[in-house]
């Protein structure tokens, strides 16, 4: 059975519809949300306690809650944990945007001289 990884800033109602989803192709979910890690569980998924501001911290926390079974694939749910997302798929060996990149893509001034120094026609800006 594949397993995902789905990383979410909070993983309540709003990520059913993945469960269904996989439920439907034999896809087993794990979850890793940044939330409070003194809470037992509160949305009973058995999703990792992480920061999005600790990518390190996030990152050596999934893979042990992981174990010797590393996900098949990795997905960031939201605008936030994107660069966890890369950071992880990097750890895993997966493929994926590189975390500079998942990076770049939440600050539209950095993905402008990004698609600029590529040769992309981009909106005029001030460096």
């Amino acid at each position: 059975m594949n397993r995902v990884l789905i990383v979410a800033t909070t993983t309540g109602y709003q990520i059913r519809s993945f469960g269904e989803a996989a439920r439907g192709l034999g896809v087993r979910l794990l979850f890793a949300s940044d939330r409070c890690d003194q809470l037992a569980d509160p949305w009973w998924d058995q999703a990792v306690p992480i920061r999005f501001h600790d990518e390190a911290g996030a990152v050596e926390a999934v893979a042990r809650a992981c174990g010797d079974t590393p996900p098949d694939a990795v997905l960031a749910v939201g605008d936030r944990p994107t660069v966890l997302a890369a950071h992880l798929n990097a750890h895993f060996g997966l493929r994926g945007n590189p975390p500079a990149a998942a990076a770049a893509s939440r600050n539209k001034r950095a993905a402008r001289i990004a698609f600029r120094a590529s040769g992309l026609p981009t909106r005029i800006f001030t460096n």
